[in-house]
């Protein structure tokens, strides 16, 4: 006899918004009841709805446009054909624990990027470090420069499972660069920190490849941290 799995609150609310679209037989571009309303229709606290809705919204089940509201998105008839609980795990990750796994996983990946890539193919990630350089330099967003930097590296470790969790937290913390970028954070830092993370692969030189990983995934997790704290968390991840 198999255990009575435990189901959070907010698991519940997330069954029940995906409920209410399907009994509603809502259409991509509808719109969504307000975190209030949802709070008023199930009984909860709006922390449980809004734990909800932002799983659905990093999974693009839903957009939350500022002054409007929140509207179906093509996504989320996928959820609705597919077990969800895994959806609110992630929902309730705190950007430090995202940044304390993807550091494990980025420590692991220069390890073995050292071991396994040729001198050919840590140049390539040369030239994605050229292309986010320039990015800094002429003031545009970045974040597709800086995530492909990071993913060559571990596409360079030879290990595809490893490769798609960094190509998946990758891709979670991207959802705050360019935010980082308009709050004027430190650019050329960031430049610095990516220069030494290759310069020590390039050398096949782990220790410094560490020190220079630990301390960029510090400062990122520091400017995400301050961000949330200036503004508010779910505008980066368009939960109204």
């Amino acid at each position: 006899m198999s255990a009575i799995k435990r189901v959070s609150l907010s698991e519940q609310v997330l069954n029940s918004i995906l409920s209410y679209v399907k009994e509603d037989h809502l259409r991509v571009g509808e719109q969504l009841p307000t975190e209030t309303e949802f709070a008023k229709i199930f009984g909860v606290s709006r922390t449980s709805v809004r734990e909800a809705m932002k799983a659905l919204s990093i999974n693009k089940a839903i957009e939350s446009i500022p002054g409007k509201g929140s509207f179906v998105r093509p996504a989320m008839f996928d959820l609705l054909m597919n077990e969800p609980s895994e959806l609110v795990v992630k929902a309730k990750a705190t950007v430090s624990q995202i940044m304390e796994v993807r550091t494990a996983l980025e420590l692991l990946a220069a390890d073995l990027a050292i071991e396994r890539a040729t001198d050919e193919e840590l140049a390539v990630v040369r030239k994605t470090l050229n292309d986010l350089q320039q990015a800094i330099a002429s003031e545009k967003p970045w974040a597709v420069a800086g995530s492909t930097f990071h993913i060559q590296i571990a596409e360079l470790s030879k290990n595809p499972l490893l490769l798609k969790n960094v190509q998946i937290l990758s891709s979670t913390v991207a959802k705050y660069k360019d935010a980082m970028f308009a709050a004027n954070t430190d650019m050329a830092l960031y430049k610095k920190e990516h220069e030494k993370i290759l310069d020590a692969l390039c050398k096949r030189d782990k220790r410094a490849a560490h020190r220079a990983m630990i301390r960029h995934m510090e400062i990122t997790e520091a400017d995400i941290l301050r961000l949330i704290d200036k503004n508010n968390a779910s505008e980066f991840l368009n939960v109204e």
